[in-house]
């Protein structure tokens, strides 16, 4: 890992949407768990849980991040294990692999208001290009943090992502469109813990604390996005639930091994 990636533990601030789908099993990549960890089932469904999440500046690091979790039981503890993840900053690469078992890709992330409607056309109205994407890397999208204070609702935050196919053409768009509904009182605390699995034959499975507090929101998502595409598993599907977490205190451990299950 480079010099100028900072250790553990980090301590990021900034806005994250989140959206909870309930996905059916063969529509989902055969992702690796890690040793131990087994997804969650709703009958043949699983639970996927997609997080835009826009780190602003006065942390560890500033960077835009796109990922994907699926819920895990690992013995008796709850998680999640993150099976995706596209960033537009190459430290944050290579510290989500090194340091935490995260597979980061590089991507180009495009931010920013959402249009007055959705788009039914492959660029919103008003809104401007999404940066192309580096070559063999997929887009995708997310949203920004706003301005307003915490009891005020932030408008409605829908994105672009749209680049070139690994060989020629183009991939589909991939919007999200998070509109809020309802703010919860206080700030709300948010624990909870990654088990991830080595990315190579050198490394080890590992469990990862996350903690946060932030002005909570519950929102709507709408996703925006085609088979094929990033998250394309998802297209014509509603997510079961959504919030967003605004101005939070984010903080990323260190990793460890996870411990063995128990008996079941």
């Amino acid at each position: 890992m480079s010099d100028s990636c900072p250790p553990p533990p980090w301590r990021l601030r900034g806005t994250a949407h989140a959206a909870l789908w309930l996905v059916p099993e063969d529509r989902l990549p055969p992702w690796p768990m890690a040793p131990g960890a087994r997804p969650l089932r709703f009958g043949r469904r699983r639970a996927v849980v997609v997080f835009w999440v826009d780190y602003r500046p006065g942390g560890t690091l500033a960077y835009r991040e796109l990922l994907v979790a699926v819920a895990v039981r690992h013995g008796t503890a709850i998680g999640g294990c993150a099976v995706e993840a596209w960033v537009d900053d190459p430290r944050s690469v290579a510290a989500g692999r090194a340091l935490w078992g995260i597979p980061k890709r590089l991507a180009a992330l495009s931010f920013g208001p959402a249009a007055p409607t959705p788009p039914a056309a492959p660029m919103p109205l008003g809104a401007p290009p999404g940066p192309a994407p580096l070559r063999g890397t997929p887009p995708s999208a997310t949203a920004p943090p706003g301005t307003a204070s915490p009891d005020t609702p932030p408008p409605p935050t829908g994105p672009l992502a749209e680049g070139p196919r690994p060989g020629g053409g183009r991939l589909p768009p991939v919007i999200a469109l998070h509109r809020p509904l309802l703010r919860l009182p206080g700030r709300l605390p948010v624990r909870a813990r990654l088990f991830q699995p080595a990315l190579d034959a050198h490394g080890s499975p590992c469990e990862v604390p996350l903690r946060a507090t932030g002005s909570a929101w519950l929102t709507r998502t709408r996703l925006h996005t085609a088979p094929g595409a990033p998250l394309g598993y998802l297209a014509d599907l509603r997510p079961l639930a959504a919030c967003t977490l605004r101005d939070f205190d984010f903080t990323i451990g260190r990793a460890a091994r996870p411990p063995r299950p128990g008996p079941r």
